[in-house]
């Protein structure tokens, strides 16, 4: 999701007119790397942004959208959106050690994965043994064919990328989709740039979904199939710790 992103947004970065004091590539460089690659989009992913997403006047009359377009008139959608980011963040620092955000997932190839995440750190298992886990401040890698276990430290960013991000972006690319119902959560739904629909927990600001859109075609990477919040769980559950026996691998440039 990293490389997809860096590309799409270069290609973003050429398209379109960004203002002078907002330099792209710096923005891309304070990203920093990603211990996940989707995961019941709990490490603040966002999808390609390239088509232009005008909100059509039509919008106004959808009952679906008018809620959402009152809080728009007041403030502009791309800084909600970031705004959305911005209060993840705190949502997740507030949280206890002993709590956390646990779903399941399943790609398009049946491949099922666990997540959980409790303030800056994360967890997430295959259903073959491998895992990846993070304190905040280190990465652990564990591959349970090979018997490594790869860590390398994370410089998690003061801001979030797509906070900063979404600062910069035309608010006419984003249109508000209105209100949903999801695994028994109320969402805000948002296309981004006509190619990227984000639905956002209403009450968390999770992304519970993600769709690629190209015209009438909605793609899901994964799709969340089970969602539970404020699990218990042990303080040592996200330690970076290879298991026993395991070959442990220390590096810079783990990909």
């Amino acid at each position: 999701m990293e490389r997809k992103l860096k590309k799409t947004l270069h290609k973003a970065a050429n398209q379109y007119k960004f203002t002078d004091n907002v330099n792209i590539q710096s923005v891309i460089n304070k990203k920093g790397r990603k211990p996940f690659n989707g995961g019941f989009k709990l490490n603040y992913v966002v999808a390609p942004l390239i088509a232009v997403t005008i909100l059509g006047l039509g919008a106004w009359n959808i009952p679906s959208v008018n809620a959402a377009i009152s809080e728009t008139i007041e403030k502009a959608i791309n800084l909600i959106v970031s705004d959305n980011y911005s209060e993840l963040e705190d949502n997740l620092n507030q949280m206890p050690p002993t709590l956390a955000h646990m779903a399941i997932e399943i790609n398009p190839e049946g491949r099922k994965r666990t997540s959980y995440l409790s303030g800056e750190k994360e967890y997430s298992k295959y259903e073959n043994g491998d895992y990846t886990v993070s304190d905040g401040k280190s990465v652990g890698q564990f591959d349970k064919e090979k018997n490594t276990f790869t860590i390398w430290k994370y410089d998690r960013p003061s801001q979030s990328f797509e906070e900063e991000y979404f600062k910069t972006v035309d608010e006419s690319k984003i249109q508000s989709l209105g209100t949903d119902a999801f695994l028994g959560r109320t969402v805000d739904k948002y296309l981004i740039n006509g190619s990227s629909e984000l639905w956002f927990d209403q009450e968390t600001k999770l992304i519970l979904r993600e769709f690629s859109v190209s015209g009438n075609q909605r793609v899901e990477d994964s799709k969340v199939i089970d969602i539970k919040f404020n699990v218990e769980v042990d303080e040592s559950f996200f330690e970076v710790k290879a298991p026993k026996g395991a070959k442990v691998i220390e590096s810079t440039d783990p990909y």
